[in-house]
């Protein structure tokens, strides 16, 4: 199983799901975003510019795989 963030593809986290695509596959099914990789997902805060409510609810989507780092700066998300 590849590590999945599964996010509302709402405009709030708009961002979110940029900066994630730029350095990782994403798909768009049923209202969400769903960004894989094959390792690893690495989220860095500073290139998505959310705020502190959408940052922390960057999660609330779903996930597949392992919360290795959830940080106020950085999020990873590896194989479970």
């Amino acid at each position: 199983m590849m590590p999945s963030l599964f996010v509302l593809d709402v405009p709030e986290f708009a961002p979110l799901i940029a900066g994630a695509g730029a350095s990782h596959a994403v798909r768009r099914r049923a209202g969400y975003a769903m960004i894989e990789a094959p390792d690893r997902i690495v989220v860095e805060r500073a290139k998505s510019g959310l705020t502190d409510a959408i940052w922390f609810g960057a999660l609330t989507g779903g996930y597949e795989g392992r919360v290795v780092e959830f940080s106020a700066e950085r999020l990873v998300i590896g194989k479970p």
